[in-house]
């Protein structure tokens, strides 16, 4: 044994002391509610999944807490940090899974199944996963996740995290058997504000850094993939019972295949009312544009290659979407009566007139159709959503 490895093993010993001792001190110090959940399915608020090992990622949600998701590739130990997991469950194909923040859906809409943009956690207040037992406003058949971001604090809280990795804590010993993706060093940085603007305006802010050195076969050399984020969310209270908010987001990544960079918008109207109507209005734009080095030369084995339409089509060009919709839910009192009407006389195939069904084009072709969900839910709330993905240049 030399020397590098006893370092090597008295750090690793340093740091697994450390991390029991910050495991120990949070499962003792603070006990977290966790609030209501789905049927089929999970929701976790930030203070649970902070103290859980998602590598800031959550893709890793999908991947390690819920079990009847599968995924393509490894979200935890910070892998696929620029690179969107594919996520199915319940036998369902990937291609089908929706991911949403709050109303908007961000889901690629050329392939589908995958998110325009790569989410990571500080920036989301709850993430709920459902893999079965829909309710009427899902469109996934099988695996659906929606994020719902920050929201500003009544006081202004500011916190910075970083976490750094190289080659002294990471293994780089191989084996018989060849590794699939080998991780040799990573950094990763956030900064996050939050606090009142006015006594009426409230802003969440943040930024995120994340730069990966990996090997991936077949290849034995190793590539960078870095992954630059910027997030804001505006909370204006217009009156008691009226709130708009604004949220914005951009982001780019790189890595050794190709070039993202995405943008995302989008506002909410909402009107909160236990007496009167209850409704909002909202609306969202999604844009990514992908650049892929131009190659001349494809090889192709049966074995080990992906399919061969992602070696002709590598997604190179731009993807946009934009969703508007509302929905209104009567008042409380007349809730029940109206739902109970509704669900006795309504049949599913009449109740999708409330729904547009809107089409998607791939480089000025006629694509796929979305598909409406039914815009009446179990609490008597009409729902017209109009999700369009936009034409891919």
């Amino acid at each position: 044994m030399t020397w590098e490895d006893c370092v090597r093993g008295w750090i690793r010993r340093g740091f697994l002391a450390l991390a029991t001792m910050a495991v120990s001190s949070s499962a003792t110090g603070q006990t977290t509610a966790l609030p209501e959940q789905p049927l089929l399915g999970s929701t976790l608020t930030a203070d649970v999944v902070r103290d859980l090992p998602t590598s800031n990622s959550p893709f890793a949600v999908l991947e390690t807490i819920q079990p009847e998701a599968i995924g393509n590739r490894f979200a935890s130990g910070v892998l696929s940090g620029a690179t969107a997991p594919q996520f199915g469950a319940f036998l369902n194909s990937w291609s089908q899974t929706q991911f949403r923040i709050g109303d908007i859906a961000i889901t690629d809409p050329r392939a589908g199944g995958t998110p325009l943009l790569l989410p990571v956690l500080p920036v989301w207040e709850r993430i709920t996963t459902v893999t079965g037992a829909m309710a009427v406003d899902e469109n996934a058949p099988a695996l659906s996740m929606t994020l719902e971001p920050q929201r500003p604090g009544t006081k202004w809280f500011r916190a910075v995290e970083g976490s750094l990795s190289g080659p002294p804590l990471v293994s780089e010993a191989t084996g018989l058997v060849p590794v699939v993706d080998r991780l040799r060093g990573w950094r990763d940085g956030d900064v996050l504000m939050s606090g009142p603007v006015t006594d009426r305006l409230g802003l969440v802010a943040a930024g995120s850094w994340r730069g990966l050195s990996h090997v991936a076969a077949p290849s034995a050399s190793a590539t960078d993939d870095r992954v630059a984020s910027g997030f804001g969310h505006l909370v204006l209270t217009a009156s008691p019972s009226d709130e708009v908010r604004a949220l914005g987001w951009g982001q780019r990544a790189t890595t050794g295949a190709f070039t993202d960079t995405a943008v995302h918008v989008q506002s909410t109207w909402e009107r909160r009312s236990v007496m009167r109507l209850a409704w909002r209005v909202f609306g969202g734009y999604t844009e990514r544009r992908r650049t892929v080095p131009t190659t001349s030369t494809r090889v192709v084995d049966s074995l080990a290659s992906d399919p061969v339409s992602d070696l002709i089509d590598e997604g190179a060009g731009a993807a946009r979407r934009w969703v508007f919709g509302a929905r209104v839910a009567p008042a409380a009192n007349r809730s029940r009566r109206r739902s109970h009407t509704r669900r006795a006389n309504r049949h599913p195939a009449d109740c999708r007139a409330g729904q547009r069904d809107a089409g998607t084009h791939v480089d000025a072709a006629p694509g796929r159709r979305g598909r409406p969900s039914t815009p009446y839910d179990a609490g008597g709330a009409w729902k017209p959503t109009f999700d369009i993905p936009a034409p891919r240049l």
